[in-house]
């Protein structure tokens, strides 16, 4: 499997980017994943405490049911609003 060098999407202040997933905020309470395999990622507060665990599938996917605020995924933040 090739993993390019560069990420997919040019970085800014609320996503969270690298050569294989991708994890951004879309709308109120949502972020997406993008992968381009199936993995799992833990979404953790800023105080450390386990948020939510995904099972991640290769493509892009949406959840919901995200409050307000900054959230840790693959050790960076990420903002929903």
């Amino acid at each position: 499997m090739d993993i390019p060098s560069e990420p997919l999407y040019p970085e800014d202040t609320e996503t969270v980017s690298d050569s294989y997933v991708r994890v951004y905020p879309v709308g109120k309470g949502r972020i997406a994943v993008e992968s381009t395999y199936a993995l799992t990622l833990s979404v953790h507060t800023l105080s450390g405490q386990l948020y939510r665990i995904l099972d991640v599938r290769p493509g892009t996917t949406v959840y919901s049911g995200f409050p307000a605020g900054m959230y840790v995924v693959c050790n960076k933040k990420v903002r929903v609003q």
